[in-house]
């Protein structure tokens, strides 16, 4: 029995040392391929498909997103695409995803500004400043900040997409909001509050699985919801706007809770 006590003392304490050695040397949490791309330290993918300038050049909206797995992964960008064009009947809607490991790698890139300048962007919308994820770590966002004033000085609209947080944890929820808020602040940029939607449906269904099984990343069903959120404050419609929708995951039940989780 001691040795059990002792095995299990042994194992907590090695857990814990992980985790707060990963915020002291700064470490990013590597995505498996199910989650979409793989997380980068590099802005990857600058060039352009010819089906890609194809579709952009074709669309009456474009959105540029740039961001890391939270933004990519379960086709996020594709469900935003198809609401957007929900509720903006005859209008083609396109866009454009940009992978990083962080803000700070699409800021300090040259070829960021090309992406920027390459169309007239109805939206850019930017996810992916490092944050600490036991909240002992405080982490610059200069670099984000001016990220979304480069974009702003080019006349694009800018937002920044507050993601949710760890399952189980709403402070890190709020935490996170609250960095993405000041930074919104700082350079002018309009907030998507995602997280706080997710709040707002775990306080009335805890058990709701908008996370994946890592307790991370979205599950397709918060994808639903995190992809409505974002596609109302891109059109500038509310919510309900989107009752008739049908959702790639989300029970008709569930679609009603999303309509009412506008924070």
């Amino acid at each position: 029995m001691r040795k059990r006590f002792i095995a299990l003392v042994a194992t907590l304490l090695l857990l814990l040392s992980c985790w707060v050695l990963r915020d002291y040397f700064n470490l990013p949490v590597v995505t498996p391929a199910s989650f979409g791309l793989a997380e980068s330290t590099t802005l990857s993918h600058h060039e352009f498909t010819s089906q890609e300038n194809s579709d952009l050049s074709k669309a009456d909206i474009r959105l540029l997103l740039i961001g890391n797995s939270h933004t990519h992964s379960q086709d996020l960008p594709k469900r935003i695409v198809k609401m957007v064009e929900f509720v903006n009947p005859g209008k083609k809607v396109a866009a454009r995803t940009i992978a990083v490991g962080f803000l700070d790698d699409a800021t300090e890139d040259p070829k960021t500004q090309e992406v920027l300048k390459s169309f007239a962007w109805n939206a850019v919308i930017l996810q992916a400043q490092k944050i600490s994820s036991s909240g002992r770590t405080t982490y610059s966002t200069e670099k984000g900040i001016e990220l979304a004033k480069q974009a702003k000085e080019l006349g694009l609209p800018v937002f920044f997409f507050a993601e949710w947080g760890l399952k189980g944890t709403a402070d890190s929820t709020e935490r996170t909001h609250k960095i993405y808020a000041e930074m919104a602040e700082a350079s002018g940029a309009t907030l998507i509050p995602v997280g706080l939607s997710w709040e707002k449906v775990f306080q009335q269904f805890p058990e709701v699985p908008l996370h994946d099984f890592d307790g991370n990343h979205q599950s397709s069903l918060g994808a639903d919801l995190t992809a409505l959120v974002l596609a109302s404050y891109v059109a500038k419609q509310p919510f309900q706007k989107w009752s008739d929708y049908v959702p790639t995951t989300a029970s008709p039940e569930q679609w009603r809770i999303f309509l009412l989780s506008s924070p």
